[in-house]
């Protein structure tokens, strides 16, 4: 389990950091799915 973890958690950050995201997560807001269904339709 935590070998699965730990390669989930560096696949998020290498990601992160490709699509120049790292550094960023205060700026990322919360969205319920229900608001998300909203911007979709």
């Amino acid at each position: 389990y935590n070998v699965a973890r730990q390669a989930m958690q560096e696949l998020c950050q290498a990601r992160y950091e490709v699509f120049g995201s790292a550094g960023h997560a205060s700026k990322i807001k919360a969205t319920s799915l229900a608001v998300m269904a909203r911007r979709y339709h």
